[in-house]
């Protein structure tokens, strides 16, 4: 969930590119696995220069993405360790 905001905004963005709105682009997976590597790369990096200051991030990112969400999480799974193992992406790229 948190992985498809940064294209949703990359997305919007290029909508813009121009200096004027261009709708229509269309995601694909091809288009933004790019994307989504630079992105996990970054946040590695954050997350070893920084880790503290990376759980707070991503911590806050998922707490304001479940505000918004029409789902129903239970908040006993939403502890702090639950947060920090979703956020971990020493397995991913």
């Amino acid at each position: 969930m948190l992985m498809t905001m940064p294209y949703q905004i990359h997305l919007a963005l290029s909508e813009w590119q121009t200096g004027h709105h261009v709708p229509g682009l269309k995601f694909s997976a091809d288009s933004f696995s790019g994307i989504y590597t630079d992105h996990v790369r970054f946040l590695k990096h954050i997350k070893h220069e920084n880790l503290e200051a990376y759980h707070l991030m991503m911590t806050s990112i998922f707490s304001l993405a479940y505000a918004h969400c029409l789902i129903y999480i239970p908040s006993a799974i939403l502890t702090k360790a639950y947060l920090f193992k979703i956020s971990d992406f020493n397995d991913k790229v």
